[in-house]
């Protein structure tokens, strides 16, 4: 089938959002934009010219397009897209440098498309405060622990026993209070 042209001019193609990632080979774009999809859970047919037919054209729509590339562009960086990644090796010092990719490229974009992440979307905010405070959190646990050790009288085990149980019950209130506000019909 020959290659169709694209419905507007401002969406990419395939050999375009290949160079928008800083990649050499379309393979290696589609490897990547593949996991991407799945770990993202994204319908793969929202981008072919003509779903209906199995192994059709790509597109990018424009207000996708680049924010994707920066999604395809750091997976190798993305903890958990290792091979034989495991969720209880996973450093907090590897999610940070994860989003501090992200972030980087998002703060390198045209302005009027950082201009509105910046003010629409409060992921962009919450990332930044976690990449700010998850090692500082996990620093100030190792400090903490370590005082305690040199106390005679306390009892580090326990002290550890709690904190762990309160952090449960603080991820699963979370949990939960997602739960319903996905339940609650707004």
């Amino acid at each position: 089938m020959p290659k169709q042209k694209k419905r507007r001019l401002a969406d990419y193609s395939t050999s375009e959002m290949v160079k928008l990632c800083g990649m050499k080979a379309s393979s290696t774009f589609e490897n990547k934009r593949d996991k991407v999809f799945e770990r993202y859970e994204i319908d793969p047919t929202l981008f072919k010219m003509d779903s209906s037919i199995d192994g059709g054209e790509n597109f990018y729509p424009v207000v996708y397009a680049e924010l994707l590339a920066i999604l395809i562009k750091n997976w190798d960086k993305t903890p958990s897209s290792r091979k034989n990644a495991n969720r209880d090796n996973v450093t907090v010092t590897q999610i940070c440098d994860f989003y501090r990719a992200l972030l980087k490229d998002v703060d390198d974009l045209p302005k009027e498309l950082r201009g509105l992440i910046y003010k629409s979307c409060q992921s962009h905010f919450t990332t930044k405060c976690l990449v700010i405070w998850a090692e500082r959190v996990v620093n100030g646990l190792a400090l903490f622990t370590e005082t305690h050790m040199d106390q005679p009288e306390e009892n580090i085990g326990k002290l550890c026993q709690a904190l762990a149980i309160n952090l449960d019950k603080m991820t699963y209130m979370e949990y939960m209070n997602n739960k319903l506000i996905e339940a609650v019909p707004w």
